[in-house]
Formats: structure tokens, C-alpha cells, sequence
């Protein structure tokens, strides 16, 4: 929903199992509450399908009341239809299975008092689970899901589906207003009315203004709401009602009197909406910024450098400085010179200005690299944070010289709380590699991380899998992505490599792309995971062997889940690598060659040439079909 709710809500649709068994589990569909769940703030008020690996449909009920399991099963294949009702008054949430929508509302399946006062409702989402370590073969479909605004689904004779939808925020001026057909019944026609006052139940005309009588259509244009009412206002929020005539020969039409629905238009002041965005590009390519604005006119761009010798400097027109009067800035054949933040103020003649956040340019580099060389916890990358130590790390012969030994669960080391923000840019493109030996058993511990439960990002044992590993990057989607192809807790020594493009993260070792086979046929299923930027802001530190959280007021170090091992030549770069140089960073540290696959390769060997085409030739024209026998 655009803003919080606090009336009355219904939701229906359907659910079905396939392949349903115990190895599923949370197979269901929550009620958040505003903004909403994913990121920013919201969190569970109720839940609804398949509870835990149960076998019957029910309810949960956060933080208070818990589970509510009905009497009917959960059969394989067959739709259930669920209808759940928030109703404000009295906290109450009932859910009805199957019910006759045609009919007026019944008693509920399940009626039961939330702990959660007041109910302020931000919309629904649908997720899927398994249960313990097995694979969730069940195939979930959610279908036709609708929400319903302070109106009943059940028995409905009165229009549905405004546009704008109810809530709306920063409509156009211009905007029409149209509706659909009642879900049950006929209509005749339709009367509609507006206003800018707060409905009263009691009198609902009152204050409202008819801008349309028994007309046939289902749209009121813009120009047929000016001409009845006069023209929209700025920053206004206006309520308007459809009633619907439901012929009922030989007697007059029913009026049916219809639901309240609201929308606000947009201000006529500047409103930044979002952006601009920190980017990282290679030297010597271009950089765009751009701001998302209403209302904007005129546009100016500044630059602070690093440093801070340069601040707010107004960009003007040039060669380096492309569409500098625009809401999206070039900043062209970008070098470590450009490196700074830039930021838009935009503006207009009412007169009314606003400034953008600032977005900080890199360009792409390694930004923190640890050799564990000459005794040094210290990263030799100039500009790089400070390290501090917990415990008692040592060293120890590493995989290229000295590494640096973690005995004992409670030893790790952390850059300098101060200096966190140096990682932002991470939060948009990342690569985070390191050099590991171990045989450590426990799980969801970290080799790298900054933060990572809730915000910021890890590379680290998948507890998912024994021994794989696996990317976290919080509030991406896909947070803890897929386990890695491959075990790499046997006390040798691996390269592990973790990269985040924006939109994708993928898992190396030792060079190789970690990937998934089809088990049907075994062709490539999945290389990368969907990870869309940015990763959830942290203001924490980057830990090396385990996790610290908070910023220097309120520093919690993890000092009891860390993993025990050696480590080498840890890098975290500001962009993703490439595949080739992934391989080629491997093949520098070991001396042996590592082959990324030739489709043409007959012989394995990783060269296409003379051989393979001898393979290919030895069995031209060989006919390997099996052919129906003649009678």
C-alpha cells in the first residue's frame, strides 16, 4: 500500500500445492505492516497457509497469540480459496476457507484477537520455505489475490478497483477518475461524487460534490470532473463515491450507495524522489547521476572532492561536465581526479528548491587488501581504515609468505569503527576474496563480513549446506543466495570469492564459477543469483574471521561464532571482477593453470585444435539412432 492503513482489510486468493510434502515449510502469505517488511522498518502481524512443515491450513499470529491451525488438510493439487479480514475494530482477524463470495459474509473459519494495536497495514508479500536440510520440492501457486480498502469482498454490489487506487500519493492534476462494475449484479448506471472533506458515514453527501448522474461509462474524464467540479488542487487529498443503479424491473433501479475511496495530488513545490546514485566505473569510461524529481524546472550540479579541498563547486557545461543543466549529469572520461560526491539542486518559479542527497563516484580498484606480510594485520592499500585486533591472532606460513592464524573462536580483527563509511560504495558493487585454510564445523560463520544480519554483507559458511559457502547481501533479494557447488572445509587451502555486480552475485573457488546442473538433463541451471542494489546501509566495521555490529557509540564484536583458520591475501575490491580475472588471480598465486571451458573441447584438454577435430572426424557420419525393426 502507499501510506499506512488503519481501516478495516480484506485480502483473497487462491493457494495451491503440488508435490506437497513435510520437506516444505512457512509456504504462505503475510500481512506486513508499514512501510513493509522488506528493509525498511515493517514486520510480521499475521501469516497464512501451511504453518511450520504442518499439514493443515491455518494462522499465525507473531509475537503474541502464535499458531491457529484449522481441521482441514492441505490436499495436493486442489486450490483452497483464503479470505483474511484485518477489521481495525476490536483488533479482530478472521479467515474464512472456501467461502461462497456470492453470498453475504459468514461465520469465519478462524476468529481471533491480535496482539498488534493499532493494526497499521503496509500490504502482503508471499515467500516459500523447507524444512531442516532437505530441498523444498512442493511448487506453490499463489493466484489472483486482491486486496480490498474498507470494502467487503463478500456480496459486493458496489463498484471496485478506483483508479487512483485508494491511497494514492502525488496524483497528476490531469488525473481521470475510473472504476469497474460491481463483481456481482447489473448496473444501469452510475453516480459519482467528490470532495475535499473527510466522508461523514451519516450524511454522505454532505460536502460532496455530483460530478456525474446515471451516466453509463466507467471512467469520468479529467476535463468532465473540471467542468462539474473546477480544477484540482496542489497537495490536496480528495474523497470521492460511485454509487451504482442495479435495475430491479418493474420496480425502479436500487441505488446502490458506494465505498469511499482517496487520493492525494502531487505538491507544487519541488519534491526529490530519488537518487543520485554512488557509481563505480572503470577509468576512463563515463559516470551518470541522475535525480528523480516532481515539479523540477532547473537543474544544478556540485562536486565536493575526498579531500575536501573542493567544496560545492557548480559544474557548468564543458566536455568533462555533459548535460550539466539536466536532471541526469555526464561526467565524461572519468579518472581518480573525478572521484568525490556530486549532488542536484533542483528548482522551479513558484519559487520553490530542493537539494539532493549526495552520490559518491569511484573508480574501479581494489580499496583493501591484507597480505599479512612483515607482521601486519594492516591493509596496504593507502587510504584504507586502520585494523584492530581481538584476542590473540597470529602468524603462520600462508598460502603467498605469511598468513594470519585464528586458533581461537574468539579471535578476529576489524577495521577502525571511524573509518566504516570507506565500504559504502560497497552496498553497490563489491568483490570480497580471500586465500582460506580451515576445517571449521560450525555454522553461518563468516570469513569476511561488515555486519551482515539485517544490513551490510558476508561471505561465509552456508548454514544451508555442510561445508559450502555462500554471499549474504542484505536487502538485495536472494539475501543469502545459493550455497556454493563445492565443500571447502577440509584444511586445504581454497580461494574464495564472493562478487556483486548490482543486479547479480556469484560464488567462486578456486578460480572456477560455482554453478548448478540441471538434474534432468545436466546442462548449466543457474549461475548467478538476482541481487538488486543497493545492499542495506550499515554503519559497522569490516571484520576479518568474524562480525561486528554497531558504530563506535555502540560497538558489539561477535567474539563467540568466529572461524578458526588460516588466512591470506584478503581483498575486497569496489566492483565485481570478471570471471577471467578471478581465474587469473588464482592461476598467479598457485602457478597452474585453470580452465574457464571451450564448448569445442573434445579431449578435455581445454585447447581446441588438431585433436578434437581427429575425435570429431573419427565419428563423421556415424548414425547413433535406434530404428523401429522391420516386420
Amino acid at each position: 500500500l502507499p501510506e499506512a492503513y488503519f481501516k478495516d482489510v480484506y485480502f483473497v486468493g487462491s493457494v495451491t500445492f503440488t508435490n506437497f510434502n513435510n520437506d516444505s515449510s512457512w509456504n504462505v502469505v503475510t500481512v506486513y505492516d508499514y512501510p513493509d517488511r522488506l528493509g525498511n522498518g515493517g514486520s510480521e502481524l499475521i501469516s497464512v497457509a501451511q504453518l511450520g512443515n504442518g499439514v493443515n491450513w491455518g494462522i499465525t499470529f507473531p509475537g503474541g497469540v502464535g499458531d491457529v491451525t484449522t481441521q482441514s488438510p492441505i490436499v495436493d493439487g486442489e486450490p483452497m480459496l483464503i479470505v483474511v479480514k484485518v477489521q481495525q475494530d476490536g483488533k479482530v482477524i478472521k479467515m474464512w476457507l472456501n467461502p461462497d463470495l456470492s453470498q453475504a459474509e459468514s461465520t469465519p473459519t478462524i476468529e481471533q484477537t491480535s496482539p498488534h494495536s493499532p493494526f497499521s497495514v503496509g500490504g502482503i508479500f508471499f515467500r516459500g520455505g523447507f524444512w531442516g536440510s532437505n530441498p523444498n520440492a512442493s511448487t506453490i501457486d499463489y493466484e489472483d489475490f486482491s486486496l480490498y480498502l474498507n470494502e467487503s469482498p463478500f456480496n459486493n454490489h458496489a463498484p471496485v478497483t478506483p483508479t487512483p487506487a485508494i491511497g494514492t500519493q502525488k496524483v497528476e492534476l490531469t488525473t481521470d477518475l475510473s472504476w469497474n462494475a460491481p463483481i456481482y449484479g447489473t448496473t444501469s448506471g452510475y453516480d459519482v461524487y467528490i470532495s475535499n472533506q473527510e466522508p461523514n458515514e451519516n450524511l454522505p453527501n454532505l460536502g460532496f460534490t455530483k460530478v456525474a448522474s446515471a451516466t453509463t461509462a466507467t471512467t469520468l474524464s479529467n476535463a468532465q470532473l473540471t467542468a462539474a467540479y473546477g480544477s484540482l488542487a496542489n497537495d490536496t487529498t480528495y474523497f470521492w463515491r460511485v454509487d451504482s443503479y442495479e435495475p430491479n424491473l418493474p420496480n425502479p433501479p436500487m441505488l446502490r450507495t458506494g465505498n469511499y475511496w482517496n487520493f492525494t495530488t502531487k505538491p507544487a513545490t519541488v519534491l526529490i524522489e530519488s537518487g543520485p546514485i554512488s557509481t563505480v566505473v572503470a577509468e576512463g569510461g563515463d559516470a551518470y547521476f541522475t535525480v528523480n524529481d516532481l515539479n523540477g524546472m532547473s537543474y544544478e550540479w556540485y562536486y565536493t572532492s575526498v579531500d575536501g579541498s573542493v567544496t560545492d563547486l557548480l559544474l557548468t557545461e564543458s566536455a568533462k561536465y555533459v548535460n550539466a543543466n539536466t536532471s541526469t549529469l555526464t561526467v565524461a572520461d572519468a579518472t581518480m581526479a573525478d572521484e568525490g560526491y556530486y549532488y542536484c539542486k533542483v528548482s522551479n518559479t513558484l519559487p520553490s528548491s530542493l537539494t539532493s542527497p549526495s552520490a559518491r563516484l569511484w573508480i574501479e580498484r581494489m580499496i583493501a587488501y591484507w597480505p599479512f606480510e612483515n607482521s601486519s594485520f594492516e591493509s596496504v592499500i593507502a587510504g584504507s581504515p586502520a585494523m584492530i585486533t581481538v584476542g590473540t591472532p597470529g602468524f603462520t606460513t600462508g598460502i603467498a609468505g605469511n598468513g594470519m592464524e585464528i586458533k581461537d573462536s574468539t579471535d578476529l580483527i576489524y577495521t577502525e569503527p571511524t573509518e566504516s563509511s570507506y565500504f559504502d560504495i560497497c552496498d553497490y558493487s563489491m568483490t570480497v576474496a580471500c586465500w582460506v585454510k580451515t576445517n571449521n564445523t560450525q555454522t553461518w560463520v563468516p570469513f569476511v563480513a561488515r555486519n551482515g544480519e539485517g544490513q551490510g554483507w558476508q561471505l561465509r559458511q552456508s548454514g544451508f549446506k555442510s561445508g559450502r559457502i555462500c554471499l549474504t547481501t542484505r536487502g538485495t533479494g536472494n539475501d543469502d543466495g545459493t550455497y556454493s557447488n563445492r565443500a571447502v572445509f577440509d584444511n586445504q587451502w581454497h580461494y574464495l570469492v564472493g562478487t556483486f555486480s548490482g543486479s547479480e552475485k556469484r560464488i567462486y573457488i578456486d578460480g572456477v564459477l560455482s554453478v548448478r546442473y540441471s538434474e534432468d538433463d545436466g546442462s548449466v541451471a543457474l549461475e548467478a543469483d538476482t541481487a538488486t542494489a543497493p545492499i542495506n546501509p550499515t554503519t559497522a566495521p569490516v571484520g576479518i574471521a568474524g562480525r561486528v555490529f554497531g558504530d563506535l557509540e555502540n560497538l558489539t564484536i561477535e567474539a563467540h561464532n568466529n572461524l578458526h583458520g588460516i588466512y591470506d591475501e584478503v581483498v575486497i575490491y569496489n566492483y565485481a571482477l570478471s570471471a577471467d580475472q578471478i581465474a587469473q588471480n588464482y592461476a598467479n598465486v598457485t602457478g597452474l593453470d585453470v580452465c574457464l571451458g571451450q564448448q569445442y573441447d573434445l579431449n578435455g584438454d581445454c585447447v581446441v585444435d588438431l585433436a578434437d577435430f581427429g575425435i570429431l572426424a573419427g565419428e563423421w557420419l556415424e548414425d547413433a539412432k535406434v530404428k523401429p525393426a522391420l516386420n
